[in-house]
Formats: structure tokens, C-alpha cells, sequence
């Protein structure tokens, strides 16, 4: 018989070789012509499954075999596990399928990866399945607000102890060293103390406020880190050192200028007249001027 429709055999009752989407029927009215399988390209033979042929609705029975390119499936149409499609090639490209990359530190499931994406299921092609503290396509990086990479670690990485208060925008700690990123007034590795001569470490935006103790009625400039008490000097009180205890005063930094213009002046000294102020500023002398003594 010279055989058509794609068929083999003494009488044409075979289905030609990877012709067995369908199952072979002599010809009548129709000519019920063999299909040829659909394998996209990465086998180069296939078999009727009946069973098969009934789950799709009578529709299509051809089974692929020995998928190629590491494909996998009915028509070869998946990517083998550890191999995931690369979306900017065809599936019937040999190169379709490229293995997982994943980082074996970071990684779970023994570094298998994301065969195909589906938003639906939020699945993305070639994407590794991370460990709980670290992120990234290859799972190599540590998450925000985690430090120090180990494979070893079963979360992958380890919290940063940055103190929330004294850290830059919360944004964690240097992946490699742990180091916090700290605002401008706050030090310390985790960032939760305040710089020298600052206190109150707060969510404010430099992160302590100055101490600004008073100049005359503090020691120094430092204070305490909680309240920014200032060390005051005798007879005088208040978070700076401003204020003098009942019974003192405050004098004017000439309090103590001797008023001698009237007195004897020797060969060395002239007395100096000094008008009042006129923009109406109080006048700190009581005679007609000072006496201007020279050495």
C-alpha cells in the first residue's frame, strides 16, 4: 500500500513514527490523518496513552519521550527541578531551561529555585527559595535590619541591635561588621549613647540635644545623659547652672571695678570722664567716669 496521512505499515495501519497525538482509525469519510505529537522541540519520539488521550477530552494522547534540554513533562513544556525558564527565550529553545543559581548559604531546599513565574502564586522564574533572614534572587544578601551572613546559621543572618532611637531612618546595621548607621549626636556600635556635652536620646532627628550648661555657673559642659543635669558651682542650681540660690545674686562682670575717680591720682593714672549711655543702657559707674591707672 502506498501509504498517506502519515501512516506506516503493510496496510497502512500504523501511525508514522512521533505521528501518535491521536489514536490511529482506518480512513472513511474523514481521514482521520495521524497528528504529529507536540514535544516544543526537545524529543524526538513519542507514544499514545489512551489514558491520557480520555483525561484531555479526546483531544490529545501523545506522550513524549526522553525529553531533552532538561524538559520534562507530557510535551516536554516543563522545566526540570534545580532548572528554570528563561523568560526571554521561547520553550522550544534548547537553552530555555537554565539551572538554579542559588547561593547555598542563604538558600533552602537544597538550592532549587522558581521553575516559571506566576504572579498569581507569586512565583518568579529563576528566584531561590531564601532562608528567613535573607533575601535576594540568589538568596546571598541579608535582609534590612540583619548582619552577618553564615551559611551555618539556619536563618541565614543574625538581627542587628541597633537602638531604634538613635539610628538613622531605622536603617539597620552594616551587613558586614554590624555597625549601626547613627544619627548626628548618638555613638556607640548599636548607636545608644549620646555623644559627649549631649543627652536625651530620643526619635528626635539628631538623636540628643546639647547640654549647654551654663559657662560661669557650671564646672563644664558636660551633664547627665538622662536628665542633662549640669555640675553646678556653689550657690547656683538648674538644669544649665543659670540660676543662683536664695540669698545670691548674679553680679555684672564689672561688679568689682573700684570707683576711684575721685581719689588722689599719682604721676601714672588720669581720670577717664565717661558720659551716660544714650540709647538709655544702665549706667554701671556713679561718678564722672574711671580712673585709668597706667603701669
Amino acid at each position: 500500500c502506498e501509504c498517506t496521512h502519515n501512516t506506516k505499515g503493510l496496510n497502512c495501519e500504523q501511525c508514522e513514527d512521533f505521528y501518535n497525538d491521536l489514536p490511529w482509525k482506518p480512513a472513511g469519510k474523514e481521514t482521520n490523518a495521524c497528528r504529529r505529537c507536540n514535544c516544543n522541540n526537545h524529543a524526538t519520539s513519542c507514544h499514545f496513552d489512551a489514558a491520557v488521550f480520555e483525561l484531555t477530552g479526546r483531544v490529545s494522547g501523545g506522550v513524549c519521550d526522553g525529553c531533552q534540554h532538561n524538559t520534562m513533562g507530557r510535551n516536554c513544556e516543563q522545566c526540570k527541578q534545580f532548572f528554570y525558564r528563561e523568560p526571554s527565550l521561547d520553550f522550544s529553545d534548547p537553552n530555555v531551561c537554565q539551572p538554579c543559581n542559588c547561593d547555598p548559604g542563604g538558600s533552602l531546599d537544597d538550592g532549587i529555585c522558581d521553575s516559571y513565574t506566576d504572579e498569581a502564586s507569586d512565583l518568579v522564574s529563576g528566584r531561590c527559595h531564601c532562608k528567613a533572614n535573607v533575601e535576594g534572587r540568589r538568596c546571598d544578601t541579608c535582609k534590612n535590619g540583619y548582619w552577618n551572613f553564615d551559611e551555618y546559621n539556619p536563618a541565614g543572618c543574625q538581627p542587628c541591635t541597633c537602638n531604634t532611637l538613635g539610628t538613622i531612618n531605622n536603617e539597620g546595621c552594616d551587613q558586614v561588621t554590624g555597625e549601626c548607621t547613627c544619627k548626628r549626636y548618638v555613638v556607640g556600635r548599636d548607636c545608644n549613647q549620646c555623644l559627649p556635652e549631649y543627652y536625651d536620646l530620643s526619635d528626635s532627628q539628631d538623636g540628643c540635644k546639647p547640654c549647654e550648661c551654663d559657662l560661669g555657673g557650671a564646672f563644664d559642659n558636660n551633664c547627665d545623659v538622662i536628665s542633662g543635669q549640669c555640675r553646678c558651682r556653689p550657690h547656683l542650681t538648674g538644669r544649665s547652672c543659670s540660676t543662683p540660690d536664695q540669698s545670691f545674686f548674679v553680679a555684672q562682670i564689672d561688679h568689682l571695678t573700684l570707683e576711684a575717680e575721685a581719689a588722689n591720682c599719682s604721676t601714672n593714672c588720669q581720670v577717664e570722664i565717661r558720659e551716660p549711655y544714650r540709647d538709655g543702657q544702665e549706667t554701671t559707674w556713679t561718678g564722672p567716669g574711671f580712673m585709668l591707672a597706667r603701669p
